[in-house]
């Protein structure tokens, strides 16, 4: 019991001992201060004093700050690309004229692939009769010739093939033109069959 009593005038002593030293430190602060806005008022300088609400206010307009999100205006949605539109006939054609129209381009297109064709067929030929002409060769500058003859009829095939694969994309263009404009793929398939029958021999 008496060691409590002891604790408890100690501890009433620190207390009593710590309010002083507040208190001056306190005035101490005051007193600076006072000395820094007299030194500055004689240099002509306007000294600004922040109370308690000064600083409350001002950490309200960081926290509304610090709050606000923002703003982005949304982007506009990507339109979708618009489907092409198919061709439309000229004016007062008729569904035979229009049909007509497209099966003369096809059966044209057709014609030129044939005639490429067999003229490559006539150079493979022609190419097959100077490999063996090459073989019989009885002089170096026969050889020779023949040898430039062969390589230019190659060239002459490599052309015309390309030529022939352009044709047929052009071929097909034409089908896909023409379907958009209604003509019936019946139509086609009987140009070609018209076609198979010119080409075939006549009988006698």
């Amino acid at each position: 019991m008496r060691t409590l009593r002891i604790v408890g005038f100690l501890t009433a002593l620190a207390l009593a001992g710590a309010l002083p030293a507040a208190g001056q430190s306190l005035a101490e602060a005051a007193r600076k201060e006072k000395e820094r806005q007299q030194a500055a008022q004689k240099q002509g300088r306007t000294v600004k004093t922040y109370t308690s609400e000064d600083l409350a206010k001002k950490k309200a307009e960081a926290g509304a700050t610090a709050g606000a999100a923002p703003t982005t205006a949304p982007s506009a949605p990507t339109a979708a690309p618009t489907p092409a539109a198919p061709a439309a006939p000229a004016a007062g054609e008729t569904p035979e004229q229009i049909e007509k129209k497209w099966v003369e381009k096809y059966k044209a297109i057709k014609m030129e692939i044939q005639q490429k064709r067999e003229r490559i067929q006539a150079l493979q030929n022609e190419l097959n009769q100077l490999t063996t002409g090459l073989m019989g060769a009885w002089s170096p500058g026969q050889s020779q010739a023949i040898r430039d003859t062969i390589a230019a009829r190659q060239e002459e095939i490599k052309k015309l093939e390309a030529e022939i694969r352009a044709k047929e994309a052009e071929l097909d263009k034409v089908v896909r033109d023409a379907r958009r404009e209604g003509v019936p793929p019946g139509a086609f398939r009987k140009a070609d069959r018209e076609l198979e029958a010119a080409r075939a021999p006549q009988k006698p």
